[in-house]
C-alpha cells in the first residue's frame, strides 16, 4: 500500500510540473520593462515572451506581435524555446508510459 502511495505522489508532482512548464511556455511575461515617460497618460510597458511581444498602453490598449522567423528571435530566446518544448514532450510521454507499465 506504500508503494502505491509514494506512486500516486509522483504521479501528481509530475503532473503539477507539467502543468507549470506548459503555463511557462506559453507566457508572455519572460521580459518586461517599462517607460512612464512626462505624465503617466503616455505610459507604456513592453513584454517579450517566446513566442510573441506586447506592448500594452496606459489607456488601456493591448498590441502584441508574434515572432515571424526565427532569425528574428533575441539569442538565448531559441534554444529557451527548444528546451520548454522538450521538457513539456518528454514528462508527458513519461507520464503516460509510467501510468500504463502500472495498470
Amino acid at each position: 500500500m506504500a508503494n502505491a502511495g509514494v506512486q500516486l505522489l509522483g504521479f501528481t508532482l509530475a503532473f503539477l510540473g507539467l502543468i507549470g512548464t506548459i503555463a511557462s511556455t506559453i507566457l508572455v511575461e519572460w521580459k518586461a520593462s517599462s517607460h512612464a515617460g512626462d505624465n503617466i497618460i503616455t505610459a507604456q510597458a513592453l513584454y517579450e515572451g517566446l513566442w510573441k511581444t506586447c506592448a500594452w498602453q496606459s489607456t488601456g490598449q493591448i498590441q502584441c506581435k508574434v515572432y515571424d522567423s526565427l532569425l528574428q528571435l533575441p539569442g538565448k530566446v531559441s534554444p529557451v524555446r527548444l528546451f520548454s518544448q522538450l521538457s513539456t514532450k518528454f514528462t508527458a510521454m513519461r507520464m503516460l508510459y509510467k501510468k500504463r507499465q502500472s495498470l
